[in-house]
């Protein structure tokens, strides 16, 4: 049987054709909710990933019918992505996540079934989550997929506590312990330092070239950030130049 799955994010999406444990061919677009999210319309991020599809199709001299299911995972099951599904509680298993993939019958471009894999979350405190507690709440979209990857190949240990680090647009680190997911801390990284280099003075003073990173200075550089806030920290970074 043949299967295609997504990996949709904020910024990018990558397609994989795949024949049990073999892929067979993979595609990467530059499209993801963030697209929908701006324009206000999801029709925007659905019409890129099935483009996508009809491509990996055609280049395998494949057709619809012969693909037997369509998996999807990461941002699109966002509010901005196909359609909203409710992420996991920790802790989640591998089963937990086969066990709530929500089915859904795509007619504006797909025309089929989609199965799409919920992502995870921590678990609400026994009070309830409120405003007071809400930076206790981690989530991730896609990356409880990486760390189901990651067990399957023996990458991660179930016999021992591990942490995943996953940078992107947003970085998180969960904690894997016994085969599970049982904790989440979640970070905007990625997309603040895109709105940092495209839409500040920074960008222009940095250099476009990677430079060897020099560790006395990327230690004080963090010291700045806690010490005096990233507001300021950054503009120390800019005051170098005066």
């Amino acid at each position: 049987m043949i299967r295609v799955y997504y990996d949709s994010g904020t910024t990018n999406t990558r397609i994989y054709l795949l024949k049990k444990q073999e892929v067979l061919d993979q595609i990467f677009l530059e499209v993801g909710t963030r697209d929908s999210a701006i324009s206000g319309d999801r029709g925007v991020l659905l019409k890129k990933l099935k483009e996508g599809y009809d491509d990996i199709l055609r280049r395998n001299s494949l057709k619809d019918g012969d693909i037997h299911e369509i998996y999807l995972s990461g941002m699109i099951t966002n509010p901005f992505g196909i359609i909203e599904v409710p992420h996991l509680e920790t802790p989640i298993y591998k089963e937990s996540l086969y066990e709530h993939v929500y089915v859904h019958q795509e007619e504006s471009f797909f025309h089929r079934p989609l199965k799409l894999i919920p992502g995870a979350k921590t678990r609400s405190p026994k009070e309830g989550l409120h405003l007071g507690n809400v930076q206790l709440m981690g989530n991730t979209r896609g990356e409880e997929i990486e760390v189901m990857g990651l067990l399957r190949l023996g990458y991660l240990n179930e016999d021992k506590v591990q942490v995943m680090i996953s940078p992107g647009s947003h970085t998180h680190m969960m904690l894997i312990r016994s085969g599970a997911i049982e904790d989440i801390s979640s970070h905007f990284t990625g997309e603040l330092h895109h709105a940092i280099m495209k839409e500040t003075i920074l960008g222009g003073e940095t250099a476009k070239k990677t430079k060897e990173y020099q560790k006395e200075l990327v230690i004080r550089g963090y010291d700045l950030l806690e010490k005096e806030g990233i507001s300021r920290a950054l503009y120390v970074v800019h005051s170098t130049k005066v």
